[in-house]
C-alpha cells in the first residue's frame, strides 16, 4: 500500500514537473509570435497638437518696432507617419498631416493691433529614427529620431495687416516616442516633435508696409494607432 502511495506521488510531481516546464515555453512562444517581425513598412495615424513657442523681431516703414512681438494660436490637426523599416532598429519615417489654420496676433507694444492674420499651413517631416529594443519583452518600443521639416503655406488671409503673406520655410526636428504593441501588427503609440522654424511675414498697416522675422518653434504631440505590414 506504501509502495503504491510513493508510486502514485511520484507521478505527481512528475506530470507537475511536465507543465511547469510547459508554461516558460508556451510563454516564450506567445512573446515571440507578439513581437516576431519582419515588417518593413509602418503607418502611425492619429491626432495631433501643435503648441507654438513663437516670437519675432518686428519692423514698420523698415524701423525696428521696440517691444514688439507676435504670439501664434495652437491648434490641432491629425497626421500620419509613413515609414521604411532599414534595420531592424533604425527606419525613415516621413511625417505629413491634414493642412490647419492657425490665428498670428500682435504683443507687447503692438498687442493693441489683435490679429495680424491668418495662415493655413502644412508641415511635411523626414526623419531618421533609431528604435531601442531593450523592453521588447513588454511590447514596448521607444525610439528617438532627428531630421528636417519643410512647412507649406497653403494660404493667408488678412487682419489688421492688409495684404498679409507668410514664407514658406525650412527648419530641424528632433522626435521622441513610444510605441506599444497590442498584436504582430497593430499597435497604439505616443510621438513629441520638437521643431526649429523660422518664417518670415510682411504685409502693410494702414499705408505702412510691415515686416516680421518670426520663431515659431512648436511642440506638436500625437497619439493614435500604429500599423505594420
Amino acid at each position: 500500500m506504501e509502495c503504491k502511495t510513493e508510486r502514485s506521488k511520484i507521478k505527481i510531481y512528475k506530470c507537475c514537473f511536465v507543465v511547469l516546464s510547459i508554461i516558460p515555453a508556451v510563454t516564450s512562444a506567445q512573446n515571440v509570435t507578439l513581437q516576431s517581425d519582419n515588417s518593413r513598412w509602418w503607418i502611425r495615424a492619429g491626432g495631433a497638437w501643435a503648441a507654438f513657442n513663437a516670437g519675432a523681431d518686428m519692423k514698420a516703414g523698415g524701423q525696428l518696432i521696440p517691444g514688439a512681438s507676435l504670439d501664434v494660436k495652437n491648434n490641432a490637426t491629425f497626421m500620419a507617419e509613413f515609414g521604411y523599416r532599414i534595420t531592424p532598429s533604425v527606419s525613415l519615417g516621413f511625417t505629413v498631416g491634414i493642412p490647419p489654420t492657425t490665428t498670428m496676433s500682435g504683443t507687447g507694444t503692438v498687442a493693441g493691433v489683435g490679429k495680424l492674420g491668418e495662415v493655413k499651413y502644412g508641415p511635411a517631416v523626414l526623419t531618421l529614427q533609431y528604435q531601442f529594443q531593450a523592453l521588447a519583452p513588454y511590447n514596448l518600443y521607444p525610439y528617438l529620431g532627428a531630421g528636417v521639416t519643410y512647412v507649406k503655406i497653403f494660404d493667408t488671409s488678412d487682419g489688421a495687416v492688409s495684404d498679409f503673406q507668410a514664407r514658406n520655410a525650412w527648419g530641424g526636428v528632433g522626435q521622441a516616442g513610444l510605441e506599444y504593441r497590442l498584436t504582430k501588427h497593430v499597435g497604439i503609440f505616443v510621438d513629441v516633435k520638437k521643431f526649429i522654424l523660422r518664417t518670415r511675414a510682411t504685409g502693410y498697416l494702414g499705408q505702412v508696409p510691415v515686416h516680421a522675422s518670426a520663431r515659431l518653434d512648436p511642440v506638436m504631440l500625437a497619439a493614435g494607432i500604429a500599423f505594420r505590414f
